[in-house]
């Protein structure tokens, strides 16, 4: 069983990866007011980072599920839609970051169970640990994966370096820094013999 270590109030606290509870509650202002807080304002979401199912990633870099069900590159996003799948109340964080991978934008809130019964909002998924591998097993079969639109710009993660260029922007860039050929003039037409006089 993996295990995470978060601060709270400059105390490292251990946690593993089966709870339910998440972090402290958020912000003034960040998410939204659902009934996630328990008894002494305790925030029991989970937070879900792409890198957690990156297949990019290793386990010492933060990868937290088995590499046969890690996603390569997962998005926020893709992790908000599944968890709309799973009837479970999210809230995507865009601009969050994780310390390990801070070029990768965008983390999600997960409420697994009520704050007010403390019953799971799904049945089959009640802890963290089986959050992570629903959501793995899950984003490869999203619309978005299945028939992917092209791409038509970088990413500032591309922009960087971050990230490889899809193949057919590359070759749209090549051919843009080519440029056109420049027009060819049509050749005079040639004439033969000599200008003679006009008799008079």
């Amino acid at each position: 069983m993996e295990d995470q270590l978060r601060s709270g109030g400059g105390v490292l606290v251990e946690l593993a990866d089966d709870a339910p509870m998440a972090d402290g509650p958020p912000a003034d202002g960040e998410g939204e007011a659902y009934s996630y807080v328990g008894p002494g304002g305790k925030d029991k979401r989970a937070i879900i980072y792409p890198l957690y199912l990156n297949s990019k990633k290793t386990v010492q870099q933060g990868r937290k599920v088995p590499a046969d069900i890690a996603v390569e590159n997962p998005l926020a996003q893709e992790i908000h839609e599944v968890c709309a799948q799973l009837e479970l109340r999210a809230v995507m964080e865009p601009i969050k970051t994780h310390p390990r991978d801070w070029g990768k934008f965008g983390r999600v809130r997960v409420e697994l169970l009520d704050a007010l019964t403390n019953e799971p909002l799904n049945a089959q998924v009640t802890t963290r640990k089986q959050l992570l591998r629903e959501i793995a097993r899950r984003i490869p079969r999203l619309q978005s994966r299945v028939n992917p639109p092209k791409q038509t710009h970088l990413t500032i993660q591309q922009q960087l370096g971050l990230e490889p260029i899809p193949a057919h922007l590359l070759a749209q860039m090549q051919a843009a820094h080519a440029g056109p050929m420049p027009p060819q003039a049509a050749p005079a037409p040639h004439r033969s013999g000599k200008k003679g006089r006009k008799k008079g």
